[in-house]
């Protein structure tokens, strides 16, 4: 019997949707590659679930940081090259900014081909200066003069990636609705009071502070509101409930239980927490930013609005008249089924993994 070639997964830290997206990526492939996942830690993001992955998956755990660092990145960058050094993958597949640069750096030399999947680019954040921002586009620019190939997760990025590298792809972030028709067929919407509810990590990326101040608008005082996520700790909740970390089913059933999804997030990649909440029929209001518009469709599954006046007044719409809600949340339902159903993407995260391990990673630069 072959034995079967090793993938190697680069993460600098398990938050939000890209942790979905390398699990979901991990068992599409399992059938064909030993998997090794290298990750870093955050105090702010949940710990790793040996569960969530498939068997004999291999974790070690990376000393890397977020922010640049010369001195911490150079330990990082070489901790990674003894990494791949070692178990000599026919890939490694780096996800988000810090360690698609740090991979595509320590692969020089390897056979290992390389695949990118930024989960949103740096140089979209908001909370650093312009400066940070444009140096943050300078180095995805010269990082996309290396052979690699970018698998950007929806039509925003794609555009980005294009502009930054020579070979990109597309395919759209995606969620197991199988396991989620499966919940909600145990868990009946419950009547009560309307439930606004938002997920993810508390940063300054998903605006916390915009939330809170929602659920202190006197416009929706007959609304409980629960940010799904975390961690609890130092922030100003206003009415807020904070539940910090859940597991994926605990998740799903508080989507279930609400009566409209709100993200105000700065900036994203394509967030996941919209599809799944799409995918339990929710409307979802939204700041207009790439990623997000490519799956909110304003007036159609929800809404997309900039200021906290133009979100409150929003969400005071959606509550006022639930037949308007429902229609809502049947058209994200169906999106979701049509374009981000993991079942139907999983095939593509195979072809790819299994084309890239056949050749030398030098040929991706030449390919058109």
């Amino acid at each position: 019997m072959r034995r079967r070639r090793i993938a190697l997964q680069a993460i600098e830290s398990f938050g939000g949707g890209s942790y979905e997206v390398m699990r979901g990526v991990a068992w599409a492939v399992a059938a064909d590659f030993q998997l090794v996942v290298v990750h870093g830690r955050r105090i702010d993001s949940p710990s790793v679930s040996a569960s969530d992955f498939p068997p004999a998956t291999r974790f070690i755990e990376w000393q890397v940081q977020r922010e640049i660092s010369v001195r911490e990145d150079a330990r990082a960058l070489q901790a990674l090259r003894r990494i791949i050094t070692h178990f000599r993958p026919a890939l490694v597949h780096a996800h988000s900014s810090k360690a698609g640069a740090l991979s595509r750096i320590a692969r020089l030399g390897t056979h290992a081909s390389i695949l990118y999947s930024p989960h949103g680019y740096a140089f979209q954040r908001r909370d650093v200066a312009p400066w940070v921002r444009r140096g943050y586009w300078g180095i995805e620019w010269l990082m996309g003069r290396l052979p690699h190939v970018t698998v950007t997760c929806g039509p925003s990025e794609f555009e980005q990636g294009q502009r930054l590298a020579s070979h990109v792809l597309e395919i759209p972030n995606a969620i197991d609705l199988e396991t989620i028709d499966g919940l909600l067929e145990r868990l009946p919407r419950k009547p009560g009071r309307p439930r606004i509810v938002s997920a993810g990590r508390i940063t300054p990326q998903k605006d916390f502070a915009t939330f809170s101040v929602l659920s202190r608008d006197p416009r929706l005082n007959a609304a409980d509101f629960a940010w799904l996520g975390g961690p609890p700790g130092e922030h100003e909740p206003g009415h807020v409930s904070i539940t910090g970390w859940l597991t994926r089913s605990e998740l799903y059933r508080r989507l279930a239980e609400a009566s409209v999804f709100v993200l105000p997030s700065l900036w994203e990649g394509l967030p996941l927490v919209v599809l799944e909440a799409m995918a339990v029929g929710l409307p979802v209001i939204a700041r207009p930013i790439p990623g997000v518009t490519d799956v909110v469709r304003d007036g159609v599954s929800g809404y997309l609005r900039e200021t906290p006046d133009e979100l409150a007044a929003a969400i005071e719409q959606l509550i006022n008249d639930p037949p308007l809600a429902r229609r809502m949340g049947d058209a994200g339902r169906q999106l979701v089924e049509e374009r981000h159903d993991a079942r139907r993407l999983a095939p593509e995260w195979r072809s790819i993994y299994r084309s890239l391990a056949e050749i030398h990673p030098d040929e991706v630069a030449h390919q058109s």
